[in-house]
């Protein structure tokens, strides 16, 4: 299990040192961390709109490490997501 979790932030990091980032280990342990939490999370609660807010939040994380210093917080337009119904 550990490589398999190896691999996994190995491969984050990458993607993180290839948007510039010098930091890109410790966002990649940071991003890997918060959705291994998420998802144990989504599965002890039997929620999954946990996963959404989470996910949404996340994204909206790694595209704000790509903007430079002071550019407004703008996300490009895209298809509405969709909202499973509370049970």
């Amino acid at each position: 299990m550990a490589e398999v979790m190896r691999v996994l932030i190995d491969w984050t990091e990458q993607q993180f040192r290839s948007m510039g980032r010098s930091d890109s280990r410790d966002l990649a342990v940071a991003l890997i961390a918060a959705y291994q939490g998420i998802s144990l999370l989504t599965n002890t609660f039997r929620d999954p709109e946990l996963m959404t807010r989470e996910g949404d939040r996340l994204e909206h994380w790694i595209d704000s490490l790509g903007r430079p210093p002071g550019d407004p917080d703008v996300r490009p337009a895209g298809p509405p997501r969709t909202r499973r119904a509370s049970r």
